[in-house]
């Protein structure tokens, strides 16, 4: 108050007109946030009258929307939804597309306080939709999901609205739009997806894809000019280019993605990938016929079901989508004490399972399943055995194998696997075709000794687990031994790297093996996550960001990678749903399937599942979250505790 009391009298000094508008909408600002909305009304009302005298119409719909703000604090709801109407026919007649949004979504926020779920639904959808332009303009990875976490309160409000409406399908879509879409993009333009485009001898098709990454690379370093400044300087943020040139550079763009949508649409989709309408998503369960002789499977089997899981402030939403649903099935918590008893519950959860040596009570299990999982399963065919789940916020860090319904865990009754959208599943189904044999070689590492970390005393926890290095692994050579002896007597091709030569050799052979499995210990940096990464040998570490932005692993024949280590299933979350950490690299690198852990594992119990998991893999001729099922089943079955089996998950659809 004090600092924006003082511009505008310096302003006023300077007869800066149109700059003490400024100031006073600040001012007005501040006392509402302060709960003084006479003194706010009336400081904004001055803004506003600036901003007419000035002509400045941008600034005009920008007091509007702050004088609708105060209205809506005082319950004048009438008021503020005029203001915000004036507010937004302003904004479209200057082009403001970033202003529109805003008063569009405020205009839907007060519908829906007015109980008017209709318009408050149009108005809703009509900002996403601006939202989603814009963020799709970004394309520098780190940025996108940035922007994103902006939009959640205006998704939040849409799922809301659609869930009071009985919109249960776009309450579903707009979830699925609300989550992973950075990752989504990051995929769509990984090795994972490019190998299915065959360019052939069309020189003028390959000409623009070509174009196409050259200006996407140009943009990505306009962005980082624009958001961080030059490389090297201090104290600017602004690159050199114009606005002329920026607007040119972006149409370009777009010009060359129309060229290709028109020439290829494959690539088209893999460059500007869209998330998967209701439609879309029960197509997946349906064969698709390309040719008058190309019948092509189905993407999921009648044996599969999808759980998505969105966890706002206000409600908790689970979806089940299966073969042969009209609408999705919906479970939905409103109640703030009942929201309230499951965060607790989820807590202690994540606690006592992530604890070597506690128990983690049936009682527990049970009441998390009965919330999570029960209502959806009520509903779900017979045949159904495996789930692919879509958790969200901190629900990836759920093991929900170790949910009991009170006679069985869920593993003991599913399969289960992870994605962090339900878009990816025709991204990873693309490596299918690729990888059709099921027996491909196996590139095996494992390291045992880590005296290297303590003979240098390594400092620095947030690298390493502790100042004096790290402890040896007595399982992981006979880890990788068994795996070694599984492939041999399936006849698969297999190299084995262990200690110091898994730094030397595994970057160089990680692209020539489908299968890659590391034994070892691994970090993550919860202040830093791209800084999580597995340890080597001489206590380097091969990190998330130099996976992700150094390309030091890459692959475009990648099948699986387990990471049989800690916490390697363990990501900071974004509000927009993205994850960040190891797993995110990997998948990027062109890893479609990925074994990781969400805690701390113990050596022996982990070389024990890892032999098993593999055993069932190779032959039992299944999928790999059935031999990661199957596995787990056999630790229940010995009376292992949850600690020891429930932290590997399987990320992918196989």
């Amino acid at each position: 108050m004090a600092a924006y009391s003082e511009a505008l009298d310096l302003s006023r000094c300077t007869c800066d007109t149109a700059r003490a508008g400024i100031w006073l909408g600040n001012l007005s600002n501040a006392y509402r946030r302060l709960g003084q909305t006479d003194n706010a009304l009336k400081t904004c009302q001055e803004a506003l009258e600036v901003a007419r005298t000035v002509g400045d119409i941008h600034s005009e719909a920008a007091h509007l929307d702050s004088l609708g703000d105060c209205q809506l604090a005082t319950d004048d709801l009438q008021a503020a939804l005029s203001s915000y109407e004036a507010a937004l026919q302003l904004s479209q007649e200057i082009g403001d597309c970033q202003g529109q949004r805003i008063y569009l979504s405020n205009l839907g926020r007060v519908h829906q306080r007015l109980g008017q779920l209709e318009p408050a639904f149009t108005q809703l959808s009509r900002a996403i939709d601006l939202f989603d332009e814009q963020r799709s303009y970004i394309k520098s990875d780190d940025l996108k999901t940035s922007f994103a976490s902006r939009g959640q309160e205006l998704y939040c409000d849409m799922v809301k609205v659609c869930l009071a409406a009985g919109r249960r399908v776009e309450a579903l879509e707009y979830v699925g739009r609300a989550k992973s879409r950075a990752i989504l993009d990051l995929l769509s333009n990984s090795p994972i997806d490019v190998s299915q485009i065959v360019q052939g001898g069309d020189e003028s098709l390959n000409k623009l894809v070509a174009r196409e990454a050259q200006l996407r690379n140009q943009i990505v370093r306009l962005e980082r000019l624009l958001f961080q400044g030059p490389s090297g300087e201090t104290g600017s943020r602004g690159g050199s280019d114009s606005p002329a040139q920026t607007r040119d550079l972006y149409c370009q763009w777009r010009d060359t993605v129309n060229q290709l949508r028109r020439r290829h649409p494959n690539y088209a989709n893999l460059i500007a990938v869209e998330t998967l309408t209701f439609a879309e998503l029960k197509a997946l369960w349906e064969h698709t016929v390309t040719g008058e002789q190309e019948d092509r499977a189905s993407v999921l089997s009648a044996n599969t079901a999808i759980f998505e899981y969105y966890w706002a402030d206000e409600y908790f939403l689970a979806a089940a989508i299966y073969k042969g649903v009209t609408v999705p099935e919906l479970h939905v918590v409103k109640d703030a004490a009942c929201l309230e008893a499951l965060q607790a519950d989820l807590n202690d959860f994540l606690v006592m399972s992530a604890t070597e040596g506690w128990d983690v009570p049936v009682s527990l299990a049970k009441r998390l399943y009965d919330h999570l999982v029960a209502p959806l399963v009520a509903s779900l065919p017979a045949e159904v055995d495996c789930l692919i789940l879509v958790p969200h916020g901190t629900l990836y860090r759920l093991p929900f194998s170790a949910l009991h319904d009170g006679q069985k865990f869920l593993i003991e009754r599913y399969a289960l696997s992870y994605l962090p959208s339900t878009s990816l599943i025709p991204v990873l189904s693309g490596t299918r075709s690729t990888h059709s044999g099921h027996n491909p070689k196996y590139l095996v590492s494992a390291i045992s000794d880590y005296s290297a970390t303590r003979e240098a005393q390594t400092s620095g926890s947030a690298r390493l687990r502790s100042a004096s290095g790290l402890d040896d692994l007595s399982y992981t050579l006979e880890e990788a031994r068994t795996v070694v002896d599984v492939s041999a007597s399936n006849d698969v091709e297999t190299r084995l790297l262990t200690n110091q030569e898994v730094k030397d050799s595994l970057p160089g052979l990680f692209g020539q093996y489908p299968v890659v499995h590391f034994a070892g210990h691994a970090v993550f940096n919860s202040q830093e996550p791209l800084a999580s990464g597995l340890v080597l040998a001489d206590g380097s570490m091969l990190t998330a960001a130099a996976i992700l932005q150094g390309n030091l692993l890459r692959t475009h024949c990648g099948k699986l990678l387990v990471l049989s280590a800690c916490q390697t299933g363990v990501n900071m979350v974004t509000p927009g749903g993205e994850i960040l950490g190891l797993a995110r690299a990997l998948m990027y690198a062109g890893m479609p399937n990925l074994i990781l852990s969400l805690w701390e594992v113990a050596d022996r119990s982990t070389c024990n599942l890892m032999q098993e998991f593999h055993r069932s893999w190779q032959a039992g001729k299944t999928s790999i979250a059935k031999a990661l099922a199957c596995a787990q089943r056999q630790a229940v079955a010995a009376k292992q505790p949850v600690h020891a089996w429930a932290p590997f998950i399987h990320l992918g659809i196989d």
